[in-house]
């Protein structure tokens, strides 16, 4: 029984599917990108970033004081892929805009 519980989690999290990005994304991403784009940055702290700029709902108070963002859950977030779509076609446009080739 166990054993099939397992087999539709994995089912599950296989054939989730993302939402399509709305305008609020795409803004997100192309402000954190104009931000970032070719300061040597890792594309995937880019993203992490970009998530802690643009998508925390709130923050906590840990026990120090320090301030702990409070995220979406994972299913609500954009995507790894769809962030790197964004950041090629907005990295382009930034290129193109200031004549480096």
């Amino acid at each position: 029984m166990n054993q099939n519980i397992e087999r539709e989690a994995n089912d599950l999290l296989l054939r989730r599917r993302r939402k399509p990005i709305d305008e609020f994304t795409k803004m997100g991403f192309r402000v954190g990108v104009k931000k970032y784009y070719k300061k040597g940055i890792p594309k995937v702290k880019i993203n992490g970033q970009i998530l802690f700029e643009f998508f925390v709902l709130s923050y906590k108070v840990s026990d120090w004081g320090t301030l702990i963002p409070i995220l979406p859950p994972y299913h609500e977030l954009p995507s790894f892929a769809q962030f790197l779509y964004s950041y090629q076609k907005e990295g382009e446009t930034i290129l193109e805009e200031n004549n480096i080739k």
